[in-house]
């Protein structure tokens, strides 16, 4: 079996031009760094509007602190800055990409040269086993730890409304797994994939991939969120370097995403009856 791109040093595109230079190392961390760059601006920007707009300024000024980590002010505008953010970069990489045929060095054009069966199969079973690795993980290694708490509280504050649940889901089951899997799969794993054995690539992106899922702005940050967020990217790279799809991966992503955030709902309301 012959590996994705980068794997013997060389891509195996149509484009001479770009063959031996795309993706670029430097070029992936530096797209990384606009998607987390953006986010924290549209995330400043919406924490300033929502609390100078929520009361009297005399009051925020005495408690700057309690108002700007009170979850019922800020939790909505976050979420907006969030989506703001996330579909200003993704249609910038899209214009990128799109020109000197850099999507079909990604392999985003093509579906997986596998066959159908066989890449359900196998990606089914490898979502499955991180899956299963994950509940271990909170269940017999850390009990009853919860993973990305402050995600949740941040969901949790939101008010419950059909328009905020489409926004939710846009966030969190769309914009995030096909960004994140453009950026730490189709670009940084390929980038490094020049550079190094394809393994070790799908193992440094991955916890690239892990790293960024911590929240470094916590008053304690919580690295006990590494291990199960790098598996399930390992996983996701693995699929990448079996099938040489990118679409394959980026709708496991999605349906991922979306069965968490169906499942965090549910258990929401149901512990609400």
């Amino acid at each position: 079996m012959t590996g994705f791109t980068g794997e013997n040093g060389a891509d195996k595109g149509n484009n001479p031009a770009t063959a031996k230079i795309f993706p670029g190392l430097l070029a992936s961390f530096l797209w990384i760094f606009l998607f987390f760059f953006l986010q924290i601006v549209c995330s400043v920007i919406a924490l300033v509007i929502a609390i100078f707009t929520s009361g009297p300024l005399e009051e925020f000024l005495q408690n700057p602190q309690v108002i700007a980590q009170d979850m019922s002010i800020i939790a909505l505008p976050i979420i907006w800055s969030l989506v703001v953010a996330n579909g200003i970069t993704l249609g910038i990489l899209m214009l990128y990409l799109s020109r000197h045929g850099r999507l079909d060095h990604i392999h985003f054009n093509n579906w997986s040269k596998l066959g159908f069966g066989a890449t359900m199969g196998i990606g089914i079973a490898v979502i499955a086993a991180a899956l299963a690795f994950n509940f271990i993980y909170s269940t017999y290694i850390i009990p009853g730890v919860e993973l990305q708490a402050d995600l949740k509280l941040l969901f949790d504050a939101i008010p419950k409304t059909a328009f905020n649940a489409i926004l939710l889901f846009v966030m969190v089951a769309l914009l995030a797994p096909i960004l994140e899997e453009f950026l730490f799969r189709g670009l940084l794993q390929n980038a490094l994939a020049h550079r190094m054995p394809v393994y070790a690539a799908i193992v440094i992106s991955a916890a690239i991939f892990s790293l960024a899922h911590v929240n470094w702005f916590a008053p304690q940050v919580e690295f006990y969120i590494f291990p199960p967020i790098f598996i399930l990217g390992a996983a996701f790279g693995y699929l990448y370097h079996l099938t040489q799809s990118l679409r394959v991966c980026i709708l496991l992503h999605l349906l991922n995403n979306s069965a968490a955030l169906a499942l965090s709902q549910f258990a929401e309301s149901a512990s609400g009856i």
